[in-house]
């Protein structure tokens, strides 16, 4: 009866375990998938062709019109031109650094020599190239230029 009670405690425990095993594994799973989720929720809406015999899947926007870009020009960069608001154009992009002025590793100085301007010269003649200042540059966008 001694032996009986231990093989069902340890089956029980096992059962116990395997099950908070596979909850923390789904949970992770879940966890690791929300940034996926909620990305797609904000990008354009995707269209997913069919795969057919050895050809690789196709991903294509499923219509141009779901994406919508601020556009700007450049009269109205230059009306941005102070600590207050600062816009910037580097290559045909706009970005709102009025935050990245005083967390400029480089001083304040830098950035406010570009508020209101094209700034493409002066950014890739320092950065050009760097993945690291590229990588922060592109969180302040918030349009592109007009042609």
């Amino acid at each position: 009866m001694k032996y009986i009670l231990i093989v069902v405690a340890l089956i029980a425990a096992g059962v116990i375990g395997y099950t908070i095993f596979n909850t923390e594994k789904q949970v992770n799973e879940n966890t690791a998938l929300a940034p996926i989720i909620q990305q797609d929720e904000t990008n354009i809406e995707m269209k997913i062709e069919e795969k057919k015999e050895d050809k690789p899947v196709v991903v294509k926007p499923a219509s141009t019109d779901t994406v919508k870009v601020k556009t700007f020009t450049l009269a109205e960069v230059a009306a941005n031109a102070s600590v207050t608001s600062c816009y910037s154009v580097v290559n045909g992009s706009v970005y709102n650094l009025t935050s990245w002025i005083s967390k400029h590793p480089g001083g304040e100085r830098a950035i406010k020599s570009i508020c209101g301007t094209d700034g493409s010269d002066g950014f890739n003649g320092k950065h050009g190239g760097n993945l690291q200042p590229e990588s922060t540059l592109a969180t302040f966008k918030i349009g592109i230029l007009a042609k």
